[in-house]
């Protein structure tokens, strides 16, 4: 009998699947290995910037530079590529006191002194200025509307920069679509009023993973990445190890969509039929609620009704106040949430807002999936809290599914965060 797996955190996970099912699916993004290293990828990507121009163009000994990077809760790898950039800062007269590199957090919780020194390396960080995104920063500087007139502002270290740089990862999104490109603007430096009402009003209005052309969340996105004024705009593609193995430097929205079709080559899966079971990971991601981001993959793959076994590391684990607060809303109707979200009221005041936003997410997805939890990090009552059933391992879900499951067509995503479905299946 064939022996199937998915990974996570510490290898493989191996199980087998009952005589009656039949495997529809087994996708694992394209695991090449990167054929140069970080440097020389970026160097390469930076020298064929796509619809703009090179960056040492606009640098000069007068210039402020202003670096945005991704923090901890996603793979790429800032202390490699910060150097290639500062580089050029320094090849063209900049002083490092006129560079300041922000860690784009968007509303997630502050990185500390320790997390910062590890994602930029000693050397940067003692000799540039590195600072978190301070969402709720009284000094933000208005840049645009939303397409409703909502206000938007930014960073104002950003906003005033001569020279601005955003270095970020294309990852499968759940809601934008995919990840990198202008959403290390928005939401990475924008301010917490214009993130949750960008994320409450939008994501019911095509908010889907790995859909960008009918998107209000994405759309809305890019137009805040324009009027941002981004000169360059760096999106790293991963394999599944979370080793960059290209790159795509240059305009905020076309170097996107470039780096979007090089994603979608190794990520997506063409899908004709729904599954009854799907087996996914949440890796590389290992912190909540990021750990959570494959459920729309499921969701994607399976009929309605169907379900899904997802393993889950969770590192970080999860405050016994937010699984208390996910209990208590998951039942409730999600749309109605997300409205509330839009007034202000949400159901963690000054919490990030993608926490505030798995709880519709949790909402529809126990609506529309079985979930059972392979975790060692989170409880069968903390499962439960979710929603979701849980188990030791993918071969103790496996043996106490239905019985009308058990004969069931089968979709397994080994690497289900960058793993993507390409069909089209609105949540709402």
């Amino acid at each position: 009998m064939e022996k199937h797996w998915v990974l996570r955190g510490d290898g493989k996970e191996y199980f087998d699947l009952g005589p009656g099912m039949k495997v529809i699916c087994n996708h694992l993004p394209v695991d090449v290995s990167p054929e140069r290293t970080v440097a020389e990828t970026m160097a390469e990507s930076l020298s064929r910037p796509v619809g703009a121009s090179p960056i040492e163009h606009k640098l000069d000994p007068s210039a402020r530079v202003v670096i945005l990077i991704d923090d901890k809760t996603r793979p790429t790898p800032q202390k490699e590529i910060l150097p290639v950039i500062l580089d050029r800062t320094r090849a063209a007269g900049v002083p490092p006191d006129q560079v300041d590199i922000i860690v784009a957090l968007g509303t997630h919780f502050p990185m500390t002194e320790h997390e910062i020194r590890e994602r930029v390396g000693e050397d940067i960080f003692e000799t540039y200025r590195v600072r978190n995104h301070d969402s709720t920063a009284a000094d933000q500087v208005k840049i645009c509307e939303l397409s409703d007139g909502f206000p938007v502002k930014v960073n104002a270290t950003f906003a005033s920069a001569d020279v601005k740089i955003g270095i970020s990862s294309v990852l499968p999104h759940p809601f934008n679509g995919f990840g990198g490109g202008p959403k290390i603007v928005m939401p990475g430096v924008a301010d917490y009023d214009a993130i949750r009402y960008h994320h409450a009003t939008t994501m019911p209005k095509g908010g889907v993973v790995g859909n960008t052309t009918t998107n209000l969340f994405h759309d809305e996105t890019a137009r805040i990445g324009l009027a941002s004024g981004l000169d360059l705009s760096i999106n790293c593609v991963l394999n599944s190890r979370e080793e960059v193995i290209d790159a795509v430097s240059g305009h905020v929205i076309e170097a996107h969509k470039a780096a979007i079709e090089k994603v979608r080559a190794a990520c997506g899966v063409s899908l004709s039929e729904d599954a009854d079971l799907a087996i996914l990971s949440g890796y590389p991601y290992n912190m909540f609620p990021h750990v959570l981001k494959p459920i729309p993959m499921a969701f994607l793959a399976s009929k309605r009704g169907g379900h899904a076994i997802l393993v889950a590391d969770v590192s970080t684990g999860i405050p016994e106040a937010i699984l208390d607060l996910i209990e208590s809303v998951r039942r409730r109707d999600p749309l109605e949430l997300l409205r509330e979200y839009a007034r202000g009221e949400l159901v963690i005041p000054g919490a990030p807002i993608d926490i505030n936003l798995s709880f519709p997410g949790l909402a529809m997805s126990m609506r529309m999936l079985n979930v059972t939890m392979v975790s060692k990090d989170v409880s069968p009552e903390d499962a439960g809290k979710l929603g979701f059933g849980h188990a030791p391992t993918v071969q103790d879900a496996l043996d106490v599914l239905p019985q009308h499951v058990k004969e069931a067509k089968v979709a397994i995503f080994p690497a289900g965060g960058i793993s993507l479905p390409l069909r089209e299946k609105p949540y709402f």
